[in-house]
């Protein structure tokens, strides 16, 4: 991780707590996203134990997919506002991430 948040990268910690093996690993991915100097974006997972958003008893569906991937975006975007891009990806507009 180290590596390539020498090259400028942000790097993310995602947290969850998910059925059936729920434990209290709060602290942990905090303690993780400090010494490691990564963002936390925590419980990505929350509420997604409903069936409708599962496709077995623990990973998700299309749907709960599309549900981590917008509290992903939602809390990575601010992120996303701030920084500069490479010459590459100069010409985006912040809508299009």
């Amino acid at each position: 991780m180290i590596r390539i948040q020498q090259q400028g990268a942000i790097t993310v910690v995602l947290g969850m707590n998910v059925k059936p093996f729920n434990g209290d690993y709060e602290k942990l991915y905090e303690r993780v996203a400090k010494d490691t100097q990564a963002y936390l974006i925590p419980e990505v997972l929350a509420s997604l134990n409903d069936p409708r958003y599962l496709s077995d008893r623990i990973h998700p569906n299309q749907a709960g997919h599309r549900i981590i991937a917008n509290r992903i975006a939602q809390r990575l975007n601010p992120l996303l506002k701030q920084v500069t891009l490479p010459p590459n990806l100069s010409k985006l507009q912040p809508s299009s991430y």
